[in-house]
């Protein structure tokens, strides 16, 4: 009862929290599992033996990261990804390896002497906490406040980026996974198994079953929609059951079911017809099942997640310093570097444009949180290998990643806001005296 009353004052004044007290859902739904956890109000108390209610988040991350990317790819424009594959490569690709290998060197500074944390969970846990996650991704690049402050081609990338780096990260994880269950035997053999199971059964193949169902379903559509036998308010309705069926089917082969439910969105949108008219018109159908999703998953992840008993074996100290590098500088070390690769559509030739543009680039390295992507990733690698190290430090990272972009995403915003109208005024000015002078002359 309490939960479901703070949960419906939160969307009764949604946009007045974010607006006044800079509050965002991610962090709200969060606060609320904290209380109705065994360390608040005691509500909701775990099984002694972990793994029911791990099992549950699991499956909870699963689902909202699935509702999560098949909205973002249908919230894309037609054929974004055509004009910005590139973009998209250099995230996933080689930015995503240096942010890996950043957090690997931080955790085994910081964990390498702690019990029960060896190489192939620090792997795991680099793995895990590499790519931005795209639940609470999509928390700042939709709905009506972040339309207003933050621009669209930043939107965008983040968007597709999220989605498309939690599926390539499942494959790095499962690399480590698959080292940790075999390190018994040859290195050679694990590599082999991730080659043959991994990238090319569950990986590959997800993306083809994507493809596929993805284009049966957009001609179908079509087909539906030439002779009006769907109604027009169910054409984006048609998508939920759409994630479900590709998610469990590709799931049950053992697939990366998130990268098989992206790629479906993907396909659906480029070749379903008038998707795009069809997405703005039901925006508010796919928000809110998100909003649904993420709200059920942060609960549960606030009640059950953090053990709090086991986290001084690690050091709180540690703890707070890597959640705070691994937060807010991972993506800041390499992002910077190459952003006129990234963002080449958003340079300038004036100071005050390329300031802007730059400003853009250092707001896509920082805005990367990890949440349900890491939790799934942690919670499998638990419950495959009954170690619970790669658990226990990743909750508490994506806990503090919750509070930071909870707290700074919505000032942050409104402050770049405030910058480029201030850079607008001054650019104003300086062609109003431009004018002037050429008039004079």
């Amino acid at each position: 009862m309490f939960a479901t009353a703070t949960y419906l004052t939160f969307f009764l004044l949604s946009h007045l929290l974010k607006r006044h007290l800079w509050i965002n859902q991610v962090l709200w739904c969060t606060a609320i599992g904290v209380c109705l956890g065994p360390y608040a109000f005691a509500w909701v108390q775990p099984r002694t033996d972990g793994m029911f209610h791990v099992i549950h988040l699991q499956e909870a991350a699963r689902y909202a990261i699935a509702i999560q990317v098949v909205a973002s790819a249908m919230a894309l424009p037609r054929g974004w990804f055509r004009r910005h594959w590139k973009e998209v490569a250099w995230l996933v690709g080689p930015i995503m390896l240096v942010t890996s290998a950043f957090v690997w060197g931080v955790a085994v500074g910081l964990f390498s002497h702690t019990g029960g944390v060896h190489w192939p969970e620090i792997l795991a846990l680099a793995a895990a906490l590499a790519p931005p996650d795209p639940v609470v991704v999509g928390t700042l690049v939709r709905g009506k406040f972040a339309q207003a402050h933050v621009a669209e081609p930043l939107r965008n990338l983040l968007n597709a980026e999220s989605s498309v780096g939690s599926g390539i990260a499942y494959v790095y994880f499962r690399l480590a996974l698959m080292l940790s269950i075999h390190h018994d035997e040859s290195v050679g053999r694990a590599f082999a198994i991730w080659g043959w199971r991994c990238v090319a059964a569950e990986a590959l193949g997800a993306v083809v079953a994507g493809l596929v169902l993805g284009y049966l379903l957009a001609t179908v559509s079509n087909v539906s929609r030439k002779w009006d036998w769907m109604d027009q308010d169910d054409e984006m309705m048609v998508m939920m059951p759409a994630m479900a069926l590709t998610l469990n089917a590709v799931d049950g082969y053992g697939g990366d079911g998130a990268m098989a439910v992206f790629v479906m969105g993907t396909m659906v949108n480029e070749w379903g017809g008038d998707t795009t008219t069809v997405a703005e018109h039901h925006e508010h159908t796919t928000d809110t099942m998100d909003s649904l999703g993420l709200a059920l998953f942060f609960v549960y992840f606030g009640a059950t997640s953090v053990q709090w008993s086991v986290l001084p074996r690690y050091g709180i100290a540690k703890l707070v310093g890597f959640s705070l590098l691994v937060t807010l500088a991972r993506r800041l070390i390499i992002i910077p570097l190459v952003a006129h690769w990234l963002l080449p559509s958003q340079r300038y030739s004036d100071q005050q444009g390329t300031e802007r543009w730059f400003l853009n680039a250092v707001m896509l390295a920082v805005y990367a949180p990890v949440g349900a992507a890491t939790v799934f990733m942690s919670a499998m690698f638990y419950l495959e290998t009954g170690q619970r190290e790669v658990l226990d430090i990743s909750t508490f990272v994506v806990l503090v990643s919750i509070v930071l972009f909870g707290v700074l995403s919505v000032p942050v915003a409104k402050a770049k806001q405030r910058w480029e109208k201030k850079v607008a005024g001054v650019e104003q000015a300086i062609r109003s005296d431009s004018l002037t002078g050429s008039r004079s002359v």
